[in-house]
């Protein structure tokens, strides 16, 4: 089977991205010829299908203004990139698909790269990584920080105007939300889909809203196989903070619950909200910044700490780190929210805290903290847990299998 597999980013950059390069690093294992369409983003590496990518462009700027000109080219690609589709239309003149798997695509690829291989009659499955199908800002949030209960799709995309729910920007909002409106109208996302793959129940839940259930398969995604690496148990606790640095993952109130506690903080990762979390860092010598690290080298601080954190606001899927730090054998303080609990579900060394309460990971982690040998015993559990959950092999027997069912 000859497939096209579609992201925005081709290098190591979040979840999302990871697991599409080792899903079809996985699939070409399998002997399967995989193709891939992504963007000429700087930090994606060479690739032989690179010939055909559309350019990269980026709203942010990476947090400079863009000139007039950036913007006059930008902002149509976000409806409809007609460099996307023309890419599709020359590696299938080149390759012939027979099936195209799409991750994450909006905005820089846009649908027009979905309207193209529909044009050649390719059936089209999509992982669905987060909330984009609900919500133009992907994440459920306000601009205020405040949870959204997918009120754009209640009661209209101006709700996302209205909260700033994009940046916190009124302009980011308005081009957010007129992108949400006019592709839900036009049915150019989820109608040119014919199977979506959710991770976890919740998004499977949330999805079924703006979806019809028999396109829905419930796949989580795979546990990795780590061998068990017992705790250093003299040393003195080390917490590890590992993802994104933005609004929506919480860190802040992971580094409040740090203030003077009997535990050093380690932070991997970089992002927008970076600055905040240094300022609030200030003046704490036991918060370390490590930067974003490079697969091998958080796998390696994985294993140095006692527990990992994820302290998110908002509703997460299906949280690599989590997965990641569970494989390692790692003791998980985790917000009870979105797909999280299912995912740690009769852990014994998973602990869920109500979300935004700094006290409540202070007292998880001083009760976890106070005895290390025990805490190696919690992780022991999270171990064995993700060895007795589905691995590589059987995720993509589930993920082939949805491929054959639509005559891939």
């Amino acid at each position: 089977m000859r497939s096209l597999h579609i992201n925005k980013f081709w290098y190591r950059r979040g979840g999302a991205d990871i697991y599409a390069i080792d899903l079809a690093t996985a699939i070409i294992a399998r002997g399967e010829d995989v193709h891939v369409l992504s963007t000429r983003h700087p930090s994606n590496p060479a690739h032989a299908d690179d010939w055909a990518w559309p350019r990269y462009y980026e709203l942010a700027g990476g947090g400079q203004r863009l000139r007039w000109s950036e913007l006059l080219h930008a902002l149509p690609r976000v409806f409809y990139n007609w460099d996307a589709s023309r890419a599709v239309r020359l590696l299938m003149d080149r390759h012939h698909f027979q099936l195209a798997h799409v991750h994450n695509f909006t905005r820089h690829l846009s649908p027009a790269a979905l309207l193209a291989l529909r044009q050649r009659g390719v059936p089209i499955v999509a992982t669905i990584h987060d909330h984009w199908p609900v919500c133009p800002a992907y994440v459920l949030l306000h601009g205020d920080g405040t949870r959204c209960e997918r009120e754009c799709v209640e009661h209209g995309a101006s709700r996302c105007v209205q909260h700033r729910c994009i940046g916190s920007s009124r302009w980011a909002s308005i081009v957010g939300a007129a992108e949400f409106a006019v592709h839900r109208r036009l049915q150019w996302q989820l109608g040119l889909i014919d199977a979506v793959i959710c991770p976890s129940r919740y998004l499977a839940h949330v999805l079924s809203a703006v979806i019809d259930e028999k396109r829905i398969r419930l796949i989580p995604h795979p546990r990795p196989r780590y061998s068990w690496t017992p705790l250093v148990v003299a040393s003195r606790p080390r917490v590890l903070f590992a993802g994104r640095l933005s609004r929506e993952k919480g860190v802040e109130h992971l580094i409040a619950a740090s203030a003077g506690a009997a535990w050093d903080l380690d932070i991997a990762g970089d992002g927008p909200y970076q600055g905040t979390l240094r300022r609030l860092a200030g003046g704490l010598d036991n918060v370390r910044f490590l930067g974003f690290l490079p697969s091998q080298d958080l796998l390696a601080a994985m294993r140095r700490a006692h527990v990992v954190a994820i302290p998110s606001v908002c509703y997460e899927n299906a949280p690599l780190t989590l997965l990641e730090a569970m494989a390692v054998g790692r003791p998980i303080v985790a917000s009870n929210i979105g797909g999280i609990p299912e995912h740690v579900a009769g852990v014994e060394g998973a602990r869920l805290v109500e979300p935004e309460s700094s006290d409540a990971i202070r007292s998880v982690l001083e009760s976890l903290t106070r005895d290390l040998r025990m805490l190696d015993r919690l992780g022991r559990t999270c171990w064995e847990a993700s060895q007795a959950a589905p691995g590589w092999e059987e995720h993509l027997n589930a993920v082939l299998s949805v491929y054959r069912s639509l005559g891939g």
